[in-house]
């Protein structure tokens, strides 16, 4: 989106988009819906607490880190985990985050699957979770030499999901490679 797009569509929220440059593009962001911060701050509190009650050297930051991939690629990630707070600069950092989460919406879902998930994977981030919760899914993404491909998809079932004739079985609860299996996380 161009800048006075940008400004002409979110004229009372400009201030508040987020920016971002990703293959030499330069991106608006329009502020986030009220269920995808709803759907992060839930998270964040899961993550926030793991990291505090089990006395863990990561960061968690939220919307406003930075990470600087190399000159022409930035992006502000919904959720990040770090691992060396001391190497957080002024909210940048320049080298990959251990976890990012990107939840998706209708104006951002392309990018987050696409241009920065690919420049996530090229630059080394080893694990990268999106969260839909307009499908509420889960989708978890490993680093498999500079790409990112699919681990596993968990999701909830729909409304009409019954068991004895559906063959498909969901998974609701898993685990992030980053925390081992001390922290479970439940979709419900």
């Amino acid at each position: 989106m161009t800048r006075e797009r940008a400004r002409e569509l979110y004229k009372d929220d400009y201030h508040e988009l987020k920016i971002e440059f990703i293959h030499e593009r330069k991106e608006y962001i329009a502020p986030a819906a009220i269920e995808h911060n709803d759907t992060a701050d839930y998270i964040k509190e899961i993550l926030r607490h793991f990291i505090r009650d089990n006395k863990l050297p990561y960061k968690l930051c939220a919307d406003s880190l930075i990470v600087h991939y190399d000159d022409k690629h930035y992006a502000t990630p919904d959720i990040a985990v770090v691992s060396d707070p001391s190497k957080i600069i002024k909210n940048s950092i320049y080298y990959p985050p251990e976890l990012v989460i990107e939840i998706l919406s209708e104006s951002t879902r392309d990018r987050d699957l696409i241009s920065k998930k690919n420049a996530y994977g090229k630059f080394g981030v080893p694990e990268y979770w999106t969260v839909n919760p307009n499908e509420k899914t889960v989708t978890v993404w490993k680093n498999e030499g500079a790409r990112l491909e699919i681990e596993k998809i968990y999701s909830l079932p729909s409304e009409n999901y019954d068991p004895e004739i559906d063959e498909y079985e969901y998974e609701t609860k898993f685990n992030t490679p980053l925390f081992g299996d001390a922290l479970t996380l439940d979709l419900e």
